[in-house]
């Protein structure tokens, strides 16, 4: 049986015969050998097989370089092949493995097995190939600003509008190093240059420099807050079953005079008990109405939304992605998105009303 073993091969890592990602290494997993190694030393090498069969193999570094060249290589491995391999460790596997695990982070365990036998023809258990993975991740993870989720930061910019039918309609996104004013100013210019100006509406979560960046560049589009991350911050201070009711009673109806019966009711549940207590109704009457109530939204306006679920879609939508390497993230995301935004097509045109079918939904 051949080895598969070369007259030369590289020792760079430490100038050893034989590494983790050693090519005599790899080529004796490939081959199913076992060798014992009687010299392993940065210049020189001498191994057999473990098996005790005539093969025989002896190399030293050519020049003090880092390249070793085999002297001696004798006899032909007479023994049976082995299925299992104690050089195929999952640090051996973890190199072998990387690409695989950076093109598909989330590949199953099982899956990854399979590919391993197939590409190294080497068994090995579940757990070896979890650790395999875990390293192969953790190795991609040290690279900077490979991952969002690292200790140096990312954040993923989207802009998410709803189409004709009430879809999710992703229109622009962008993976910047933290949520600032900057980052937030370059991001909305760059997003009205493509949509152009028009009668906009913009939903968000109050981030501040979001605010800052959107009223410099877009005063004139109208501008609200996504009631659910509203209450979460008035729930702080003010919890409560009944005052949740009573805020999103006040945020949906769409008269002014109801809209002060809601904030009366609001009041009334939550009286004054010290003069420096806030109380509800003093707290939302810090933010104008016109931004998360719709009887105070201009009768101009498209749009009667009040929260930001078109994002939380998107969101989940992508969850799968948000573990991946940054590129891979963005083409795991394009691809699905340009897959999603076909279907859609082909749904529709195949549709014969002249109003969109989730919309004649709503209507009856």
């Amino acid at each position: 049986m051949a080895t598969g073993v070369q007259n030369i091969f590289s020792g760079e890592r430490y100038g050893r015969m034989v590494e983790e990602d050693g090519h005599m290494k790899n080529e004796n997993v490939r081959a199913g050998v076992e060798l014992l190694f009687i010299k392993n030393e940065k210049s020189r090498g001498t191994a057999a097989c473990k098996a005790g069969c005539e093969w025989r193999l002896h190399a030293s570094l050519v020049m003090g370089g880092p390249t070793f060249q085999v002297k001696t290589l004798t006899g032909k491995h007479s023994c049976v092949r082995a299925t299992t391999n104690k050089f195929a460790t999952y640090k051996y596997l973890a190199k072998r493995i990387e690409m695989i695990v950076i093109e598909n982070p989330s590949i199953l365990v099982e899956k990854l097995r399979r590919t391993i036998i197939r590409k190294c023809r080497v068994e090995v258990n579940k757990y070896k190939v979890y650790r395999a993975k875990k390293a192969a991740l953790e190795k991609l993870k040290g690279l900077d600003g490979c991952f969002l989720k690292t200790t140096y930061g990312g954040q993923l910019l989207v802009a998410v509008g709803r189409d004709g039918n009430e879809n999710i309609f992703p229109i622009s996104m962008a993976v910047v190093q933290v949520e600032n004013y900057d980052n937030w100013r370059w991001f909305i210019n760059e997003l009205l240059e493509d949509i152009g100006e028009g009668r906009w509406t913009f939903i968000t979560d109050r981030q501040k420099r979001l605010l800052e960046a959107l009223s410099e560049l877009a005063p004139d589009c109208e501008h609200r807050f996504c009631l659910r991350h509203l209450y979460q911050n008035f729930s702080k201070k003010h919890p409560g079953v009944d005052l949740k009711g009573l805020l999103w009673g006040a945020a949906n109806t769409t008269n002014k005079n109801d809209f002060t019966i809601w904030m009366k009711r609001i009041e009334t549940a939550d009286p004054k008990t010290s003069p420096d207590y806030e109380t509800a109704a003093e707290w939302l009457s810090k933010i104008p109405p016109a931004h998360w109530a719709r009887s105070h939204f201009p009768i101009s306006s498209f749009c009667d939304f009040i929260v930001n679920n078109m994002t939380e879609s998107f969101n989940s939508y992508i969850l799968e992605a948000r573990d991946m390497p940054i590129i891979s993230m963005l083409e795991w995301i394009r691809t699905k998105l340009m897959i999603r935004i076909q279907v859609k097509k082909k749904g529709i045109e195949k549709y014969v009303g002249e109003v969109c079918p989730n919309i004649v939904k709503k209507s009856e």
